[in-house]
């Protein structure tokens, strides 16, 4: 699958949300920051399993990263959206080794009263810890494909890859 511009800008986007000091250098404390960022938003602890296991997805997505620019320290910009385009080329290949082990984990998270699902109010929570400023109530009606009122990991996953292809407007990477 080719990478469409939409979806080189969203990548851009994204290197720039995670770039909080405007270096144009992405590294591993950006990604663990964040990480931390959320895992506080629900008032988790960074060591308890759920706190851990967001940390540890940011930190795999840092890993493939820098594995695939080389085993840097930092990555820039240019890397960065070469790497996110062999991701998106790839699949759902691509797609399941990167990025559904940390959706999986910011399921876990944001599913605070322990039902298996992520209900619309956990869903705000996430985007909001993340910093989207979106009307949730309408992508929550979009991505819950089955309508049933949670969203899986499934689903999930599902919207953050049409984000990032252009199929979705909200951004929902985090």
């Amino acid at each position: 699958m080719a990478t469409t511009q939409l979806a080189k800008d969203r990548l851009t986007t994204r290197f720039d949300l995670w770039d909080k000091n405007g270096d144009g250098l992405l590294r591993r404390e950006d990604f663990q920051n964040e990480g931390r960022r959320v895992v506080r938003a629900f008032e988790e602890s960074e060591n308890s399993p759920r706190g851990h296991a967001v940390i540890s997805g940011y930190d795999g997505i840092w890993s493939y990263i820098s594995e695939k620019a080389g085993s840097v320290d930092a990555v820039t910009r240019a890397q960065f959206e070469r790497i996110g385009d062999d991701v998106i080329g790839e699949g759902d290949t691509g797609w399941a080794a990167v990025v559904r082990p940390h959706i999986t984990a910011m399921a876990e998270l944001c599913d605070t009263d322990g039902d298996g699902r992520v209900s619309q109010p956990e869903f705000a929570r996430w985007l909001q810890a993340i910093g989207v400023k979106a009307d949730t109530t309408e992508t929550f009606r979009k991505i819950d494909l089955d309508g049933d009122g949670h969203l899986s990991v499934e689903e999930l996953s599902a919207a953050i890859k049409a984000y990032v292809e252009g199929e979705l407007d909200t951004p929902l990477l985090g």
